[in-house]
């Protein structure tokens, strides 16, 4: 419940596609994995890992765009 509520916190005050936002969204995962409910973790995780993903190439491009 305590992570739930920290989400909610998180997505309001630094946007909910932010680096915050994934480490709890990982740590639900996590305890979801623990409880056995793997549906649950896997959509915790697949939602961690999207917006990770998208960091890392916003990142890229521009790193890539400050070397040239």
């Amino acid at each position: 419940a305590h992570y739930e509520l920290a989400l909610e916190i998180r997505r309001e005050l630094v946007g909910p596609q932010s680096l915050p936002v994934s480490n709890i969204l990982e740590q639900l995962g996590k305890l979801s994995i623990e409880r056995e409910d793997f549906k649950q973790a896997y959509g915790f995780l697949q939602e961690c890992y999207a917006i990770r993903k998208k960091l890392l190439q916003t990142s890229n491009s521009n790193t890539k765009r400050d070397n040239n």
